[in-house]
Formats: C-alpha cells, sequence, structure tokens
C-alpha cells in the first residue's frame, strides 16, 4: 500500500512539473494577448526581440502608420512592463521590429533599455510622445 501512494505522489509531481510554465513561456503569453497582432517574440539573456508582422504596406509607410506603430508600441512596452515575473530588473533591452508580412521590410525599429522601460509611464504617455521616451526610434516611411 505504501508503494502505491509514492508512485501516486511521484506521478502527481511529474505531471504538475511538466504543466508548469516558464517565466519567458508565461512573459510571452502575456504579450500575446496585450496586443492584436500575431508577434513573434524572443527572450534571452535579458533581451527581449519582438517582431510584429504588418499587413497592408502601403499604410504603414504613410504618418498614419507611423501614429499606429507609435500606439502600438506603447501598448507593447506598457504590456511587458506590467508582465508578471519574478525579478523586477528581468529585461535589460526590449527590441521592436516592425516589419511587412508581405516583403519582410523594416517599417520601424524601437529599442528600450530596462531602466527607461521601467521608469515610463506608457500607458499615460502621450502616443506621439513615444519617439522621444524610447532609447532608439527609427521609422522607416515616407514622410
Amino acid at each position: 500500500m505504501n508503494r502505491i501512494w509514492t508512485l501516486i505522489l511521484l506521478a502527481l509531481m511529474i505531471g504538475l512539473s511538466a504543466c508548469s510554465q516558464s517565466q519567458e513561456e508565461k512573459l510571452l503569453e502575456y504579450l500575446d494577448e496585450s496586443t492584436s497582432y500575431n508577434i513573434i517574440s524572443e527572450f534571452n539573456n535579458g533581451v527581449l526581440n519582438i517582431e510584429i508582422p504588418l499587413l497592408d504596406e502601403e499604410k504603414t509607410w504613410s504618418q498614419d502608420g507611423e501614429l499606429h506603430i507609435q500606439l502600438e508600441t506603447k501598448i507593447l512596452l506598457d504590456a511587458v512592463k506590467k508582465s508578471p515575473r519574478k525579478e523586477l530588473n528581468l529585461f535589460e533591452e526590449v527590441n521592436l521590429h516592425y516589419i511587412t508580412k508581405e516583403t519582410s521590410k523594416i517599417v520601424a525599429e524601437i529599442q528600450v533599455k530596462g531602466s527607461t522601460l521601467m521608469d515610463t509611464d506608457w500607458e499615460n504617455l502621450d502616443t506621439n510622445e513615444v519617439p522621444k521616451y524610447v532609447d532608439h526610434y527609427t521609422f522607416k516611411g515616407n514622410k
């Protein structure tokens, strides 16, 4: 009888460990829920890279497209900042790469260092101010 309980306990522990998500999986799931895009994320050694595929190439290269990118950047950075995690300073750097889905052309690249990420109130930031608050901002559209 004691052997059966040991086997049941062992099976339960193995089952629970298989079900538990890693911190990276939880982060990626949280980010995916925070945006309407099918983003591709990779987290490695404190650096979070997010690729955001954009559908309509012509509209993404316009001034309206840039405002949309700034709004989505604000949403994503706020989600990264608020993501549940054990370590407060988990992110050394966050890189956002906006590309066209059809041709894989780079529309915009944004980089935010960990201190900027944590010190900025992304949720209440005006959309037009995003380029001023990030560490690196490049929009490759036609102005």
